[in-house]
């Protein structure tokens, strides 16, 4: 006998072949001359099958299962009209928070917006139909909207329901000639794209929540429905259920339940240990009592282990990209920051798997997106999963996983935005019309456009959309070249080997000071006489040779110089680790100290002092300091009077008076030659590309004027210090030493030094490279003392920080420096700026660049930067079989000619220098900074970097 519910406007009538109880009686339904018996129902709760209908009760089925059998045979009778008939077009999302605004369930007293696209049916009259158990159904008129461009027009209405509980609702469509249709759930679907019906019940379902039903989900969730989610996301993985399981099931959880109780503890990895889940992920663990340790972990074979990596990598996408809080796994041993984080414990089997999650982890803090409201699972096929996320400003995130080991699958997306980033692999993604698009998957969306995206066997993607520009200002193409002021020649001497052997730093004493009258505290004795100073040649400076350098870049057409740090330097010459991040480098100004011989206060210095007083005054004071105490005695040791910071702190001792002032003056003659040779670039069309470090040194102006914004120990001296993890280059990894942020203590200021610090670059640099930008997105540091084993990851700010720049400084000019082993969340946060990052010819994946290079999307093309060899040099150890300049110069032409809009070459790859001309090697402290180009070198080389411009412009 047929199982079906009729709908009679009234009640649901459910067929069964008993009364239950509270029956009002029986009743028979004629359709078609065929006689069922139906059963009418007194205060249904919900909509049941037939105990004999062969339905699983777990998984309740709609009650559209009968219509079908009803409409099968009706339209038999109804078929002459439908071939007359043109059917109109409508839709509905539930899920699509651009048809159900808000979406998901809804707190009792709020208003939910539902809406619906119409095609192909001029005139006609829309209404909402509701269903409530207990009260029976309402109608709403809906309201027309304007036409939209695809031909839809889109109709209105606000549901505010009275009672907590479940309302079920659809659309009632009737046509101009009276024609009436109704529009609710698919088959099988509570919720998301809905269908046309010629008859059928509301089904799609809107859930109300007052306190009490929302104490009752929350039990729910506890204790009934989180091994659901565990099971659907492992069982996916492992081939048990496949994607279109896991998006119901997980949709039905975001429908149906307040988001801030999805925003919970919701725990693929909470409650199970690390080699649990393994052992689940790469099948071994069938039930769930078995326990594992980690030693049976590392005895699986290779490829099993390998299988369970790559499924935890899947199976922690799923688990923190969706809006739920994350129980994600901490290691044992954590930092400070991290300990009220309610997260289980992990001990971890391997470093791999303490990766996977931390990169996640990272994904989802980069990313705000990622942890929005608004998002939707939903299934490409049996073995693609996915998640859309919709934020703000045109942005969109779209999470994808194959679970499949057999099968590789291209999958088009909708393009949703102008431009896309894969933040995985950061290829390029390929861009089709719909029409090349091949099959589609209409769960996915539908566009005129797709992206592209390969997915390997139990791969993954992430594809960002987003409009452009976002955060950056735009760099327009162009060659630039690659040369720091103290490479060039020196003004006093045409070629570097006709300077004096040696030019001892800016003298350490006023002109006007009285030595008579040095501080008693003062060294005296011969041990205690500051160590002395390594004394550096006579490099380039902002002198006429600088400006010859911008004469020979601007005839050439080269757009960009790009230079390193201008600010002060280190013993070793390094404009990485000196005294300051916002002062220049005094060793630059043409004339050296003879430039404060004729020098006269002016009203324009009175005014830079004034201007720049937040930075120039510590600064000044720092080296005057540093003067009467040796540059070997750390700011840590000084005296206590001088051990910190305040303003007028030298101006009653007569000489540091006389030396703070001192170097205001150098700070401001540093200003004008610098300012004057900036605008003599800009006047000739070449733009400056500086570059900011991002960290500074523990035995800094800046640290000893601002000890709140770094982790310091009482005494001033780091707590903690900037390295590296061991990798395969470094097996103890690597410590720097520098001092890190205090990145709570800035956000709480508005990131105020670092804003000032910005505004400093932006006025002294067309462009900005920022050096070791994974720092922003997370940082490593080291307990003081130990070795970089002890150190730990922690996150930097992230978005937010580059958010409050832009919304200082408008669109800003700035060069990601992403080299070096990135994560999907530096790529996340590269893209979701949309700073240029930097791709190095000699990094090519694969490592053989002759065999085509293409740097990744979104980036800079380099031959090589200030820390790697000369491209020549590079080419004589890759290549040592063939003529290091002919492959060097193969190199070189296939960066100029790339897809990058902005290629950048060294000056030493120009003129074809070998690894002697290297400006630094990473890891040895001296003999590095002090490489100069010969001026003839430069003058022969002019028609080579006319070539290099004119293929450049060629291509573009």
């Amino acid at each position: 006998m047929p199982h079906f519910r009729l709908w009679t406007g009234e009640r649901s009538l459910p067929h069964n072949n008993s009364f239950p109880s509270g029956a009002a009686g029986r009743s028979f339904c004629l359709l078609l001359g065929v006689v069922y018996p139906v059963t009418i129902l007194r205060g249904t709760a919900a909509w049941r099958p037939h105990p004999d209908a062969g339905t699983d009760p777990a998984q309740p089925a709609p009650p559209r299962a009968a219509e079908q059998a009803v409409r099968k045979h009706t339209k038999l009778s109804m078929r002459f009209i439908d071939l007359e008939r043109v059917f109109m077009r409508a839709f509905h999302d539930s899920r699509n928070i651009k048809y159900r605004t808000p979406y998901g369930a809804i707190e009792l007293g709020t208003a939910v917006e539902l809406s619906l696209d119409l095609w192909d049916a001029p005139d006609a009259h829309v209404q909402l139909r509701t269903w409530i158990d207990g009260e029976g159904e309402s109608l709403y008129a809906m309201t027309a909207g304007e036409a939209a461009d695809n031909g839809s027009q889109r109709y209105h209405a606000t549901l505010e329901p009275q009672a907590a509980g479940v309302v079920w609702y659809q659309f009632i469509i009737t046509e101009a000639n009276g024609r009436t249709q109704r529009y609710g759930a698919r088959e099988g679907q509570f919720g998301g794209p809905g269908a046309m019906r010629d008859w059928e019940p509301p089904s799609f379902k809107l859930t109300v929540f007052d306190d009490g039903a929302r104490a009752r989900a929350q039990e729910e969730l506890e204790v009934e429905l989180d091994r659901p989610f565990v099971d659907a996301v492992f069982g996916f993985l492992r081939g048990d259920v496949d994607a279109r399981y896991l998006a119901e099931t997980l949709e039905t959880f975001r429908e149906n339940y307040p988001i801030d109780l999805l925003k919970r503890r919701f725990g693929v990895f909470d409650g199970a240990s690390c080699p649990d889940v393994m052992a689940c992920l790469a099948g071994i663990r069938t039930q769930r009592d078995t326990t594992f340790t980690a030693e049976d972990i590392a005895a699986l074979d290779p490829s099993l282990a390998g299988l369970a990596k790559g499924r935890l990598w899947c199976a922690s996408l799923l688990q923190m990209l969706l809006p739920c809080e994350p129980a994600f796994p901490r290691p044992l041993k954590r930092s400070e920051d991290a300990e009220n984080e309610p997260w289980p414990l992990w001990d971890y089997v391997d470093a791999d798997c303490e990766a996977i999650i931390q990169n996640t982890l990272d994904l989802r803090r980069t990313l705000p997106l990622l942890r929005g409201d608004n998002c939707r699972c939903f299934a490409v096929n049996g073995d693609v999963a996915g998640i859309w996320h919709l934020g703000d400003n045109g942005t969109a995130a779209c999470v994808l996983v194959n679970r499949s080991l057999q099968h590789a699958y291209d999958v088009p997306i909708p393009l949703v935005a102008e431009h896309v980033t894969e933040i995985i692999s950061g290829y390029a993604v390929p861009i089709v019309e719909s029409g090349e698009a091949g099959a589609t998957a209409p769960s996915a969306g539908e566009a005129d456009r797709y992206a592209m995206t390969h997915l390997y066997q139990l791969g993954s993607a992430i594809l960002y959309f987003h409009p452009e520009p976002l955060l950056e200002k735009p760099m327009p193409a162009g060659l630039g070249v690659l040369a720091h002021i103290t490479s060039l020649p020196a003004d006093d001497a045409a070629d570097p080997a006709d300077a004096p052997a040696a030019a001892p730093r800016i003298a350490a004493t006023a002109p006007e000071a009285d030595t008579a009258t040095a501080n008693p505290e003062s060294p005296e004795s011969e041990d205690d006489a500051p160590a002395e100073e390594t004394v550096l040649p006579p490099l380039g400076t902002l002198g006429a040779n600088a400006k010859a350098f911008v004469d020979w870049l601007a005839d050439a057409g080269v757009r960009y110089w790009q230079v390193l740090p201008v600010n002060p330097t280190d013993e070793y010459g390094s404009p990485y680790a000196g005294v300051s991040a916002f002062a220049g480098n005094e060793r630059l100004i043409d004339g050296g100290i003879a430039a404060l011989a004729d020098f006269k206060p002016t009203a324009e210095y009175l005014d830079f002092c004034w201007r720049e007083a937040d930075w120039l005054e510590p600064y000044a004071a720092f080296m005057a300091l540093k003067e009467r105490y040796g540059d070997a005695m750390l700011w840590q040791e000084w005296p206590e009077a001088y051990r910190q910071f305040t303003p007028n702190l030298t101006i009653d001792d007569p000489e540091l008076d006389a030396l703070t002032e001192k170097w205001r003056q150098l700070q401001f003659i540093f200003e004008k030659q610098w300012h004057d040779l900036h605008a003599y670039a800009n006047e000739r069309g070449v733009q400056i590309v500086g570059d900011m470090p991002i960290y500074v040194s523990a035995d800094s102006a800046d640290v000893w004027a601002n000890p709140g914004i770094f982790q310091l120990e009482p005494d001033g001296m780091p707590a903690l210090v900037a390295g590296c993890p061991p990798d395969a280059f470094t097996v103890e990894g690597q410590i720097w030493g520098n001092p890190v942020y205090n990145w709570n203590a800035l956000q709480r200021t508005g990131y105020q030094w670092w804003m000032r610090r910005l505004e400093r670059a932006f006025d002294l640099y067309d462009y900005v490279r920022l050096d070791h930008f994974i720092g922003f997105c997370r940082y490593f540091c080291i307990p003081e003392g130990e070795k970089a084993t002890a150190g730990t990851y922690r996150p930097g700010p992230g978005l937010a920080f580059f958010r409050a720049a832009y919304e200082k400084f408008g669109p800003l000019p700035i060069i990601a420096e992403d080299l070096g082993m990135i994560t999907p969340a530096v790529r996340a946060l590269v893209a979701a700026c949309g700073f240029p990052g930097m791709d190095i010819v000699q990094f090519v994946d694969g490592n053989d660049p002759l065999s085509g290079y293409q740097p990744r999307p979104g980036k800079i093309a380099y031959t090589g930067t200030h820390d790697n060899q000369t491209i020549v040099g590079y080419a004589e150890a890759r290549y040592p079989e063939r003529d290091a300049h002919e492959v060097a110069d193969a190199l070189i032409e296939s960066v100029v000619t790339c897809d990058a809009p902005v290629a950048v070459l060294p000056l030493q790859d120009i003129l074809g220098l070998d690894d002697d001309a290297r400006m630094n090697t990473p890891g040895v402290a001296k003999g590095n900074w002090t490489w100069q180009a010969r001026e003839a070198d430069i003058a022969d080389a002019r028609e080579r970097l006319r070539a290099l411009v004119a293929l450049a412009s060629a291509r573009q």
